[in-house]
C-alpha cells in the first residue's frame, strides 16, 4: 500500500474532526525514538545502508504528524498532469498522519502526494510546510539522540541549523571526516 493510498483510507475511516489535533505528534508503538535506536556508523558506505533501515523502520512504524483540517485551501494539481504548469488552489478536508519517512524522500518538501480534494478529485499536493517543519523537527531531534553521546560523528552536525533534518541527513549521507583521513582516502570513499 502507497503512503497515498494509506493516507486516503485513513481519511476516509475517521469521521471526526477534533481541529486543535492539527500539528500534533502521532506516536505509533513507541514513536520515532522507540525506530531509531541503532547508532549512526562511522563508515560512509554503513551509513547509507542506515538510511535505507532507517526510513524502511519508520515507513512501517507509522508514526507522524498530523494534520486535521477541513475546507482548507492548497495549491494542487490533478493527478497525471504537471504541477508546475497546472498547478490550482483547491479546497480539501484532511484527517491523516504524515509520517516520518517522508522526510528522508529525496525530493524533500517538493514531494507530491495524493490526496482527494472536496470536490472529489484526485490530486496532487505539496506537504504543507507547518506539517513538513513538524516532521523535519521530529527526524532531526531523534538523529541528534543517536549523534550527541558520540564525539567522532560530531562533523556531521556542527554546521546545520537546528530542526534541519534534510542537510543532517545529506550530511549523513555524503559527508567524510576529511581530518582523519588522506586525500587519496576522501577520494577512494567517493
Amino acid at each position: 500500500m502507497s503512503v497515498a493510498d494509506f493516507m486516503h483510507a485513513m481519511s476516509q475511516q475517521m469521521h471526526v474532526h477534533d481541529f486543535r489535533r492539527d500539528g500534533e505528534k502521532v506516536n505509533i508503538r513507541g514513536g520515532i525514538d522507540r525506530v531509531l535506536r541503532e547508532q549512526v556508523p562511522k563508515e560512509l558506505s554503513d551509513r547509507n545502508n542506515w538510511i535505507r533501515a532507517a526510513k524502511t523502520a519508520l515507513e512501517i512504524n507509522g508514526s507522524g504528524i498530523r494534520m486535521n483540517t477541513s475546507n482548507e485551501r492548497i495549491l494542487s494539481c490533478l493527478q497525471g498532469e504537471k504541477f508546475n504548469r497546472s498547478a490550482q488552489i483547491r479546497q480539501f478536508m484532511v484527517n491523516t498522519v504524515f509520517d516520518y519517512s517522508l522526510v528522508f524522500h529525496e525530493q524533500g518538501a517538493d514531494q507530491l502526494i495524493e490526496m482527494k480534494s472536496l470536490a472529489d478529485e484526485n490530486c496532487l499536493v505539496k506537504i504543507p510546510s507547518r506539517i513538513w517543519n513538524a516532521l523535519c523537527k521530529g527526524v532531526y531531534g531523534a538523529i541528534m539522540l543517536l549523534l550527541l553521546p558520540n564525539k567522532d560523528l560530531r562533523y556531521l552536525y556542527q554546521n546545520v541549523a537546528d530542526g534541519n533534518a534534510t542537510m543532517l541527513l545529506n550530511n549523513i549521507k555524503y559527508m567524510l571526516n576529511v581530518v582523519d583521513k588522506t586525500a587519496i582516502d576522501v577520494l577512494e570513499s567517493r
